[in-house]
């Protein structure tokens, strides 16, 4: 977080997010409980979705109304009406917490920018002000590095391009890696160990989600 910054060409969206934020009044605040008018936001975000009426239980878990420890819990409202929202879920260090994962947001379609940009920054700045070292954005599913590696199976490769390509009727694979990659942050690989050349138990795991 101490290296964040709003410059460079691929920060334009986060910019203009902000910058229409702060024009239109949007107001920023952080509550120790969820929002009891998240179910309405859920509701509308949903519709946008893929899978319309369907929220993913296993990839990301479900957003849970009641208190958690250490969870934080970020609202975005124009006027009196909410249209964001973001939970964090802490990440520990021998048992002190460096950093935060944004594990569940919701969002109005209607403000067009995109205001988790501009609610992501406001916790941002937040959490640095705190002295937390990081915000881990989670995997970027079927996003492999290009070059691979001489061990990995190709099969699984091809499979995985295959449903980052074609597979955004199903989720929005190719759509969460921009969101993600506007932020420029640190890539760090994911490996996943099989036994077998096809790793059925991991393609039907993910598929269970869907």
């Amino acid at each position: 977080l101490e290296r964040f910054d709003l410059k460079g060409r691929k920060k334009q969206v986060i910019r203009t997010a902000v910058n229409k934020a702060n024009k239109d009044g949007v107001l920023f605040v952080e509550k120790d409980r969820p929002d009891p008018e998240v179910e309405g936001l859920t509701q509308t975000w949903i519709q946008t979705r893929r899978l319309e009426g369907k929220q993913l239980t296993i990839l990301v878990r479900p957003l849970d109304g009641g208190f958690q420890e250490d969870v934080r819990h970020f609202y975005a409202y124009l006027g009196s009406r909410l249209i964001g929202a973001i939970q964090f879920d802490p990440l520990y260090r021998q048992g002190s917490i460096c950093g935060y994962v944004p594990n569940v947001s919701r969002f109005d379609p209607a403000f067009k920018q995109g205001i988790f940009y501009a609610l992501m920054v406001h916790a941002m700045q937040k959490f640095r002000d705190e002295n937390i070292e990081y915000v881990n954005l989670g995997l970027s599913p079927f996003v492999l590095d290009p070059s691979g590696e001489e061990f990995e199976s190709e099969i699984v490769r091809l499979i995985f391009r295959t449903l980052y390509r074609y597979g955004n009727r199903l989720y929005s694979y190719q759509g969460l890696d921009f969101t993600k990659q506007r932020f420029q942050g640190e890539e760090v690989k994911t490996y996943y160990v099989h036994r077998y050349r096809l790793p059925v138990t991991l393609l039907a795991f993910l598929c269970m989600d869907l």
